[in-house]
């Protein structure tokens, strides 16, 4: 298991569009803030084992227990992209979450075991793998950094430009966040520093304030 950990925002209300697993946001309307998790990499050891992680799994009782109002994965749900493993993940962690999961989708997630990207099979068990939602005053963007090898090209980097140019002039929306498997900001051998690292620059002049996690 990569990380899991709380994050706690203050925020006014804001309606949510899209949820990996078909769960609905947790809203608590008198809270002044809300919180939610990210872990990633919940397959854990890269074994021959087709369960996520067992101390992963040991925490949905206290994801449940907690007022996260929802979990963003960054990748890796699974070692290998089959029936077995994909159904094991749901069985055992998706549909025991009372919270909704959205994936910033990793190399294994789509890894066949023969085939090192198959996006076709991917899309029979799981939407969109790039994608954004709002829930109170935050954007939250989720990226597919293994589209383009850690790069943001093509309609993904049009679609990336368009969401956080457009956030600039909507006054209710002060934080965004970006979601990723990869390091992208890390700005090595893709085209970060080029293409996305001025948008960011955007916006924090703007005043917003941007987190990638």
């Amino acid at each position: 298991m990569g990380l899991l950990f709380p994050l706690l925002l203050r925020a006014a209300e804001e309606p949510v569009s899209f949820a990996h697993n078909g769960k609905s946001i947790r809203t608590d309307s008198s809270a002044a803030g809300f919180s939610f998790w990210v872990a990633g990499h919940i397959y854990g050891n890269p074994g021959k084992s087709v369960f996520p992680s067992p101390s992963m799994l040991a925490q949905v009782d206290t994801i449940n227990a907690s007022p996260a109002a929802f979990l963003i994965l960054l990748g890796d749900n699974y070692r290998r992209l089959n029936g077995m493993e994909v159904g094991n993940f749901r069985k055992y962690f998706l549909d025991k979450l009372e919270i909704a999961a959205f994936n910033a989708i990793g190399n294994h997630d789509l890894y066949t075991g023969t085939e090192v990207q198959n996006y076709a099979l991917y899309r029979e068990y799981f939407p969109s793998t790039y994608y954004r939602f709002f829930y109170r005053n935050c954007l939250f963007l989720i990226l597919d950094s293994e589209l383009a090898n850690g790069s943001i090209r093509d309609e993904q980097l049009d679609f990336f430009r368009r969401e956080l140019r457009a956030q600039i002039d909507r006054p209710e929306v002060a934080n965004v966040f970006i979601c990723s498997h990869r390091d992208i900001w890390l700005g090595d051998d893709n085209n970060f520093r080029e293409d996305l690292h001025p948008i960011l620059d955007s916006l924090e002049i703007a005043g917003l304030q941007v987190y990638w996690l």
